[in-house]
């Protein structure tokens, strides 16, 4: 993952990002396989997680959004600052895409937990939306 992060400045969070959706895919996995379903907490931990994913990338997005901005304001034609308003819009863009997933396996994970706790009050969640 941190590969495919160009103008990104700190590598513990792709470390982080990928272990949590390595859990999220090893949990589905072995649901799909019906070999072992998740335990309530298992699924409550993995929610908290995916959350504070969330709040990490949406961190980082915004610390892009600032450099984008600085950068743009100088408005300068120098081949850095282009290679590097360019590299910073390819972040933004991957971050988006990055939230958009986390968020929405985020809201089956509090569907499923919400399920887990109160079969009956999930499904009226999911109704409603």
């Amino acid at each position: 993952m941190s590969q495919g992060c160009p103008g990104h400045d700190n590598p513990v969070m792709p470390e982080r990002y990928v272990e949590v959706m390595d859990r999220i895919e090893a949990v589905l996995s072995r649901h799909r396989a019906l070999s072992a379903t998740a335990s309530r907490q298992e699924i409550d931990d993995l929610y908290t997680d995916a959350c504070a994913m969330i709040l990490t990338i949406e961190g980082e997005r915004m610390e892009v959004d600032r450099s984008l901005t600085e950068v743009l304001h100088e408005a300068s034609e120098h081949p850095e600052a282009v290679r590097r308003s360019r590299d910073l819009a390819q972040r933004r863009v991957a971050l988006d895409g990055e939230l958009a997933s986390l968020r929405s396996i985020a809201a089956g994970l509090s569907t499923a937990s919400e399920w887990m706790r109160d079969p009956a009050s999930a499904e009226v969640s999911q109704l409603a939306k």
